[in-house]
């Protein structure tokens, strides 16, 4: 929440609040970051999406935080954020899609964010049918397309495959009767445990 709220109402205070919890060697850095890249998809300047904000969300994320685990960290709080709130709308999160992959570690931040997000959602909406959605979702470009698969589809699907480890607080038992289910796309099969 520090992250979040230091972004959110203060910015000018991100760099050296993130000094101190590095000066003071707590294992809160990455929380720390994590809240700011969240913080970046809720900024006022982003709040509408039109035009470059996708673009300017991800370069916040990677020239705010100073080390590459700190821009790792925040690239994933971005996209968790953006995964939670457009988890049905698949085009806006897709949208920032182009503009990853330029630094070593960011593709893979971004997808645990989205697996994260996901996660989220399978816990507190168990059949909800908006994350089968978001598979289906299909990119028309073909570049984009193959992104889609890394960075949404299989941090998904890898979710879904594993309910059982993001269902320890509400537990659901499968019968005979109830078989697990494919989703299958022109990219992806993924079983639905």
């Amino acid at each position: 929440a520090l992250g979040f709220s230091a972004r959110t109402l203060h910015p000018r205070l991100i760099a050296p609040l993130g000094d101190r919890l590095n000066e003071m060697r707590l294992d809160v850095t990455d929380f720390f970051w994590h809240g700011v890249g969240r913080a970046l998809y809720f900024a006022p300047s982003n709040l509408l999406f039109l035009g470059q904000a996708a673009g300017r969300m991800v370069d916040k994320a990677r020239c705010e935080p100073r080390s590459r685990s700190e821009r790792l960290n925040a690239l994933a709080g971005l996209a968790w954020a953006a995964t939670l709130v457009n988890i049905r709308h698949p085009e806006i999160i897709q949208s920032l899609l182009p503009h990853l992959g330029r630094g070593e570690g960011e593709d893979d931040a971004f997808a645990g964010g989205v697996g994260s997000a996901a996660a989220v959602w399978r816990s507190c909406a168990q059949d909800d049918a908006y994350l089968i959605a978001l598979l289906r979702h299909e990119p028309r470009a073909g570049q984009v397309a193959q992104r889609w698969n890394q960075l949404i589809n299989q941090p998904v699907c890898r979710v879904l495959g594993r309910a059982s480890e993001f269902d320890n607080r509400r537990p659901r038992y499968r019968t005979e009767a109830e078989p697990a289910r494919t989703v299958e796309t022109s990219q992806t099969s993924c079983r639905i445990a």
